[in-house]
């Protein structure tokens, strides 16, 4: 990102860019939000698209999107529904959906995004588990395959770390130095 782009990203929202990532079709840049005491705090990024490219489909698993556009024409798709995103409008995408973007356009386009967590509803009472290993879980809910596919989706480097330090999950889509 240029100087003048960051300057301008935190003048215009008086916010910290707190992390930056870099895609073949895009770039985010991700701003520091005041912490709060909910266990659902939003995260807000700016979401640039390169000219003639596109974010391939991938699940909202665990989160919904509000995005406001900010330059450019990006078309949006959400599940069965098909969204065109211009300087000023929003867009909705729900917890569970399927979403994928495009530029089609020979000029960037950009976006802000507020990405919340969804809270599941309480599902009732569970019946305790006893004596379940860790990596039987993991095999039970197939938690290797899950990962895999939210990496290949999103285009991200993605492993799961246990509180203990422990690799749950070998590494996947991590770049090659």
């Amino acid at each position: 990102m240029s100087d003048a782009l960051r300057e301008e990203i935190e003048r215009v929202f008086n916010l910290k860019i707190i992390n930056e990532q870099y895609l073949p079709w895009g770039e985010f840049y991700w701003l520091e939000l005041t912490p709060t005491s909910h266990k659902s705090q939003s995260s807000l990024s700016i979401v640039k698209v390169y000219p003639f490219q596109e974010q391939k489909l991938h699940p909202h698993a665990g989160y919904e999107e509000i995005i406001i556009g900010i330059e450019g024409e990006l078309t949006h798709w959400c599940d069965d529904r098909e969204f065109l995103v211009q300087k000023g409008q929003a867009g909705y995408i729900n917890s569970g959906g399927q979403h994928r973007i495009l530029n089609n356009s020979d000029l960037a386009a950009m976006f802000i995004s507020i990405v919340t967590p969804v809270i599941p509803t309480e599902m009732g009472e569970l019946s305790p588990v006893h004596d379940v290993e860790l990596v039987e879980l993991i095999e039970m809910i197939k938690l290797e395959l899950i990962t895999d596919k939210f990496s290949q989706s999103v285009g991200l480097a993605v492993t799961l770390i246990s509180v203990h330090g422990e690799k749950l999950t070998e590494p996947k889509n991590l770049p090659e130095f």
